[in-house]
């Protein structure tokens, strides 16, 4: 009895990465494909083994990435702060190797300066605060990229000079190269038209204050300045009155020979500084003054009444 034995056959498979290899039955195996092996088995027969060999390509990837300027990116255990591509190898699910390319943008810090100007007793905002003096300041913004952006900015701050010096009647302005308005302070600032000049000499007794307007555009009001107008006129209802001693020395007397109302009486230094003032609802008679403690020198005496619409003043002398 004869019994032909049939040659045992199998196939298996395997798989390798890219640039390794597979051994078996003696060979280095690196390229994909299917390989025949004989062997012989137990019953002395040959065997054949079909190899299948499969070669696993390595997992590419491209990714990107941004920064602002200074800040830095983690990737592959490395610390990046400078753009460029960067290729990183892992391990991938079959364990080949992977390659990621990022690719790293860094972007700049803007920076830009700023100039501004204000006037005296404004203020600017800027960065969220209400700036009111002259100086340089910096700070930071966030741009529309997420990034710093940095502003310097020079503030300028100009100032009126409102000194007035007053030579008798005449008021001059100490601003030179500006716009000039003489406004009368008794009649809420109103402007007094065609007095536009640096010097101003008012053709009646009042308080007058000028607008200074700077060539930079900024305008400020002076103080209000007293004019007081000397009337030799004997036509009006106060000039009786009389005035006296002169010079004087400790006490003067004004002298009212009729009963006049509303009366207000003041005396004035020659600058215009008001010294002394009484105001009496109606006056008749002598009302002295104390002259007491005043230094010696020419002062001014001024009565006036308003329902009279009468107005007139005195020079004195005071030892």
């Amino acid at each position: 009895t004869l019994a032909v034995l049939p040659p045992d056959t199998a196939a298996i498979s395997a798989e390798i990465c890219q640039g390794g290899s597979y051994v078996f039955e003696g060979q280095t195996l690196t390229a994909a494909g299917t390989y025949p092996f004989g062997f012989q088995n137990a019953a002395g027969c040959d065997s054949v083994v079909l190899l299948t060999l499969a070669v696993l390509p390595p997992d590419t990837a491209a990714i990107s990435a941004e920064i602002c300027q200074g800040e830095s990116y983690a990737f592959g255990g490395q610390t990046l702060t400078a753009a460029g591509i960067y290729p990183f190898n892992f391990p991938n699910a079959a364990g080949c190797d992977s390659i990621v390319m990022l690719t790293l943008e860094v972007r700049p810090l803007f920076s830009s300066a700023v100039m501004a100007s204000i006037c005296q007793g404004e203020s600017y905002e800027f960065g969220g605060q209400d700036l009111t003096a002259a100086g340089s300041y910096t700070f930071t913004f966030q741009s529309t990229t997420g990034c710093d952006s940095i502003v310097s900015l020079t503030l300028s701050v100009f100032s009126v000079n409102v000194d007035v010096a007053q030579d008798g009647p005449t008021l001059t302005a100490a601003a030179a190269d500006a716009a000039y308005q003489w406004v009368d302070c008794d009649d809420d600032d109103a402007p007094i038209a065609g007095a536009t000049g640096q010097s101003f000499t008012p053709i009646t007794g009042g308080n007058y204050a000028v607008l200074v307007t700077t060539p930079q555009g900024c305008t400020a009001r002076s103080d209000c300045f007293e004019v007081m107008l000397i009337n030799t006129s004997e036509s009006n209802e106060l000039s009786g009155i009389t005035v006296y001693p002169n010079p004087a020395v400790s006490r003067l007397v004004v002298d009212f020979p009729i009963l006049l109302p509303e009366v207000q009486v003041a005396v004035y230094t020659l600058e215009g500084k008001k010294l002394w003032e009484r105001r009496l609802a109606q006056v008749e008679g002598p009302l002295e003054i104390s002259l007491d403690g005043w230094a010696a020198g020419v002062y001014l005496l001024r009565a006036s009444s308003l329902p009279l619409g009468a107005d007139t003043s005195w020079k004195f002398i005071k030892n």
